[in-house]
C-alpha cells in the first residue's frame, strides 16, 4: 500500500514538473531576448549600422572566424550524423 502512494505522488509531481519547465523556458527566453535588443538598441542608431559594425568585426577577427567556422562544421556533422 506504501509502495502505491509514493508512485501516485510521483505522477502529479512530475506532470507540475514538465508543465512548469514548459511555461518558463520561454519567458526567461524572452526576457534575455528583450534585454539583448534593449542595448542593441541603446547601443546603435538603426540596424543598417549593427549589421555593418557586426560584420566588419567578423571580418577583421580572425579567432571570431574560427569559431564560427568550427560551430557550423559540428552542426553539419550533427545534422549528418558524421563524427
Amino acid at each position: 500500500m506504501k509502495k502505491r502512494s509514493v508512485r501516485a505522488m510521483e505522477i502529479p509531481k512530475g506532470i507540475i514538473t514538465n508543465v512548469l519547465t514548459a511555461l518558463y523556458q520561454p519567458f526567461w527566453f524572452a526576457v534575455i531576448l528583450s534585454v539583448l535588443f534593449m542595448f542593441v538598441y541603446k547601443a546603435y542608431p538603426s540596424i543598417k549600422q549593427a549589421a555593418k559594425d557586426w560584420i566588419s568585426w567578423f571580418k577583421s577577427d580572425s579567432a571570431l572566424r574560427r569559431g564560427a567556422d568550427r560551430k557550423l562544421d559540428s552542426t553539419k556533422r550533427r545534422r549528418l550524423n558524421v563524427y
